[in-house]
C-alpha cells in the first residue's frame, strides 16, 4: 500500500482468492511478455556499408575477405592462420530433432576458453548447416557466409536466407556485408 514513495509488500496469503488469481495471471502474463520480448527481439549486426569509427577496422578486412575461398571444410574446427584460434560449429539441439541448431564457437588456443559468437539454424530443415568460413591473413578477421532460418532458438522462419558477416577479433565484433541478390 502506497505510503508517500513507500511499498509495503504483503505475502501472497493476506490476498483474497480472486485477487490472488487476477495477481497471479498479471505476473504471469507479464513474465511471459518479458521472456518473448527478449527471444523474439533481433540482435542487430552493425552494417559494414555505414562506415564510422567503430566500422574502421572491419571495413579494412572486406577486400581480403571478398576476395578469400571460403572454405566448406572445418568438420574439426578451422584454426586461425597463426593457430592462435580455431572457429568450430557446434549443434545445440537434440540430435533427434530433424532441424539442426548450431553455435559458431571460437576457442582461444593459449587459455583453452571458448565463446560463442552466434547462433543459427540450418538453411533446410535436416539438410544440415550451409556456412562458409575464411580467415584474414592477420588471425584477426573472421568471414561467415551462409543460409539460415533464423538467429535466435524460438520461431526460425520458413524460408532460409543469405547472410554474410566479419568477426573482428579479439573483442569479437559482427558487422554484416551487404549479400547480393543472385
Amino acid at each position: 500500500m502506497p505510503r508517500g514513495n513507500r511499498y509495503t509488500l504483503l505475502p501472497m496469503s493476506t490476498l483474497r482468492r480472486g485477487s490472488r488469481n487476477r495477481f497471479q495471471i498479471a505476473l504471469g502474463a507479464m513474465i511471459t511478455a518479458m521472456v518473448l520480448a527478449a527471444c523474439l527481439l533481433p540482435s542487430k549486426v552493425p552494417d559494414i556499408r555505414a562506415t564510422t569509427s567503430d566500422t574502421t577496422a572491419a571495413v579494412s578486412y572486406v577486400s581480403e575477405l571478398s576476395k578469400s575461398v571460403l572454405s566448406y571444410s572445418f568438420a574439426d574446427g578451422l584454426e586461425s592462420p597463426d593457430r592462435s584460434w580455431k572457429l568450430f560449429i557446434n549443434r545445440e539441439n537434440n540430435r533427434d530433432d530433424l532441424a539442426g541448431f548450431y553455435a559458431a564457437k571460437l576457442l582461444n588456443m593459449s587459455s583453452g576458453q571458448s565463446r560463442t559468437l552466434f547462433t543459427f539454424w540450418d538453411a533446410d530443415v535436416g539438410s544440415g548447416f550451409r556456412l562458409r568460413i575464411a580467415w584474414s591473413r592477420d588471425s584477426k578477421a573472421i568471414r561467415f557466409r551462409g543460409q539460415t532460418r533464423g538467429f535466435a532458438y524460438h520461431h526460425p522462419k520458413d524460408e532460409p536466407f543469405d547472410f554474410d558477416f566479419i568477426n573482428v577479433l579479439p573483442d569479437s565484433t559482427m558487422y554484416s556485408m551487404i549479400v547480393s541478390d543472385k
